[in-house]
């Protein structure tokens, strides 16, 4: 984790990484490649972080929520909104996974989980003793979040 904000563009975004916040890595890259949209479908990106893969729908006409279960990126993710001239298309949510919406929410649902086998240590990496917890907790209920024919995206 970055103790530093820096400042990036990434596919025409400029966005701050705020202190403490999950920074861009390979994993996020993947992410951005494999999210596609159409204009006007309604998408969550959950785990956000700072909010890149929900910025990127955004701009491509999604109306989208970043959700994410760290208060700080969550400010981070709305920041990074407002300053890309986004934030009438994205809300931003502070929430455990996708507990608080409603069945068929959603046509499309993409997550970069945290996978690190460890306990109790910071959510940004922390997938509990296995490190795959996080993730079954998120395949038990993404499924009915999803509306008929949505779609998935699980890096």
């Amino acid at each position: 984790m970055e103790d530093v904000e820096y400042e990036l563009e990434v596919e025409g975004l400029r966005v701050k990484v705020c202190e403490d916040v999950y920074p861009p890595s390979e994993d996020t890259y993947l992410l951005l490649d494999g999210v596609k949209v159409i204009e006007g479908c309604t998408v969550i990106e959950v785990g956000s972080g700072l909010g890149l893969a929900a910025l990127k729908l955004a701009k491509r006409g999604a109306f989208t929520v970043a959700s994410d279960i760290d208060p700080k990126s969550a400010r981070c993710a709305k920041l990074n909104a407002w300053r890309n001239g986004l934030r009438p298309l994205i809300d931003v949510v502070t929430c455990d996974l996708l507990t608080p919406f409603r069945k068929e929410s959603f046509e499309g649902i993409a997550f970069n989980p945290p996978y690190l086998p460890v306990e109790g240590e910071d959510p940004h990496w922390s997938g509990g003793s296995t490190g795959r917890e996080v993730v079954y907790r998120f395949i038990e209920d993404a499924g009915a979040k999803l509306k008929k024919g949505g779609c998935l995206l699980l890096i």
